[in-house]
């Protein structure tokens, strides 16, 4: 009988327990499953497809630290504040991000683009080189390569025939980038063959 009564008392302890776990951690979301939130939410996202940027901006403002539970709402969250022009905003809020150790290519290279824009060619090869790339697109992984590159160009002065040898380290595979990439060489170098 007693050890009925045990074996009772340890099952009621773990059902305790496991509502208590589950509970505490919906209590967490729950702001966000409101109907207001839920509204803005989609709203906001409905208005960013229909290219409606300050509507999407009013709509996501408000939703603060959702992307802790929600990865894509950070990403729509950084499209709304750069087609409306609130760089200094998405710039901090990727900040934020990265406090949070969320990042993507987007929050990136808006953190690399305003050090670069403050002249701040050490930090920017810094951050670049610190991020983790692993989830990159083929696309944005050549896009980090050829912004390396040119960080490099910036960072230590250098001269025309030492920048090409820079952008040859991009992978072969990539030739017309590295055709193009040489144009602009030529031109920020201003050579002779930029005619």
């Amino acid at each position: 009988m007693a050890k009925i009564f045990k074996l009772n008392n340890l099952i009621l302890q773990i059902i305790f327990l496991y509502v208590f776990l589950l509970t505490s951690s919906s209590m967490s979301l729950e702001k966000y499953y409101k109907g207001d939130s839920l509204s803005n939410y989609f709203s906001g996202i409905v208005s960013l497809q229909n290219n409606q940027y300050n509507d999407s901006y009013n709509f996501l403002k408000d939703l603060e630290n959702l992307e802790n539970n929600h990865f894509e709402y950070s990403k729509s969250y950084i499209q709304t504040l750069i087609n409306n022009s609130k760089i200094n905003e998405a710039f901090s809020y990727s900040k934020k991000l990265k406090k949070k150790e969320i990042n993507f290519f987007q929050s990136d290279i808006i953190i690399v683009s305003k050090l670069i824009k403050n002249k701040n060619y050490i930090k920017a090869d810094e951050y670049l080189s610190s991020i983790n790339k692993d989830d990159y697109t083929l696309l944005e992984e050549l896009l980090s390569q050829v912004i390396f590159s040119w960080l490099q160009v910036e960072k230590f002065s250098l001269d025309y025939n030492q920048s090409q040898k820079i952008f040859q380290l991009i992978s072969p595979k990539y030739k017309n980038i590295k055709k193009i990439n040489d144009v602009f060489l030529n031109c920020y170098f201003d050579t002779l063959s930029v005619e």
